[in-house]
């Protein structure tokens, strides 16, 4: 799910505690924080490593998921949620991978929410190599799936997924993940709030392609996905979309990288979507440096600009300034 402001515009996070901005003269939005964090995982061991985490916010509530690492075999993906604004949590997280205690490391989750429906997928390596899995809630977080989900069902045990992202919109969930064997990146697509993934998930890219880390975005019907591309040598930014809720894509991605292809490094896109305008933002390294830079459609990723727009000026990686991302004017600025 995305927001869907009242007016139109976007931003591009370079560092830890930046906001989104009003959408008129000077007012700004100031968000309050606790004197105190809360630590949603305090039932955790004293030995345990609980890290990874990624969150997800609607109509007042707000859930969180994360992986709770007690050994390198004993990794488990929990879940929290607060209806109050984020005052207290659940006391007992729930774990939402039901795979046998011990059976490997979990990594990378994701969440999605759109209204009382919650989807999360991540990394398993309880079959040896990494598999996509997938649970979800249809209530708030309050009952999930008696067993979680395989979403890579159609690929041999054998391949290695090297990441996974989702979006959601109803009862539409969309899932793209990467392997390495075959250089694919492919999409998942269950039409009924996660109840199963089609069989064989869409390759969405031509046989040239080497995509790695993907970024996925959904809106009113629309899906888009972005990803860096090693086709050409160090990477270039490739979006591909479908126009019909994911039953059908482009041949291929576009590249929308405007630097000579392949010549330097551009990876790490984040994208985000809403009323047909697409923004997408990544890490480049034309200028000598780790740069961002951005380039936007407004008429659901069918064109691109012809230039790209830089926007940081100092030639540090973007994690030295504490990361980036792209995010939308808060509604109702």
């Amino acid at each position: 799910m995305q927001l869907r402001p009242g007016s139109l515009g976007a931003l591009v996070l370079l560092a830890v505690g930046a906001a989104c901005g009003g959408g008129g003269g000077s007012a700004r939005l100031v968000p309050n924080f606790f004197a105190a964090d809360v630590a949603i995982d305090a039932r955790a061991p004293t030995t345990a490593v609980s890290h990874s985490p990624a969150l997800c916010c609607d109509r007042n509530q707000g859930y969180a998921v994360w992986i709770e690492e007690r050994s390198a075999l004993d990794q488990r993906v929990l879940f929290s949620r607060t209806g109050n604004g984020g005052a207290s949590w659940n006391a007992t997280p729930e774990r939402l991978d039901t795979g046998p205690l011990l059976s490997g490391p979990r990594a990378a989750p994701q969440i999605c929410c759109d209204g009382s429906h919650i989807y999360v997928c991540w990394l398993d390596w309880r079959r040896g190599t990494p598999d996509v899995r997938f649970n979800r809630s249809l209530d708030g977080g309050f009952s999930w799936l008696g067993r979680d989900l395989l979403v890579n069902v159609s690929q041999a045990n054998a391949l290695t997924h090297t990441s996974a992202v989702i979006c959601c919109e109803g009862d539409d969930v969309h899932i793209a993940f990467t392997s390495l064997e075959d250089n694919s990146l492919r999409v998942a697509l269950s039409r009924d709030a996660g109840g199963g993934f089609a069989s064989a998930p869409f390759r969405i890219h031509g046989i040239s392609a080497r995509p790695r880390e993907p970024a996925l975005c959904c809106d009113r019907g629309e899906v888009y996905v972005s990803w860096a591309d090693l086709r050409d040598g160090l990477g270039d930014i490739y979006v591909n979309r479908s126009a019909d809720g994911g039953t059908t894509w482009q041949p291929d991605g576009v590249r929308i990288d405007r630097g000579v292809a392949g010549a330097a490094a551009s990876r790490r896109p984040r994208i985000c979507c809403v009323q047909r305008r697409v923004y997408v933002a990544w890490e480049d390294g034309r200028d000598g440096g780790a740069t961002v830079y951005v380039n936007r459609s407004v008429d659901g990723a069918a064109t691109w600009r012809t230039t790209d727009t830089r926007m940081d000026t100092l030639l540090l990686p973007p994690s030295a300034l504490g990361g980036y991302d792209v995010c939308w004017r808060c509604p109702g600025a």
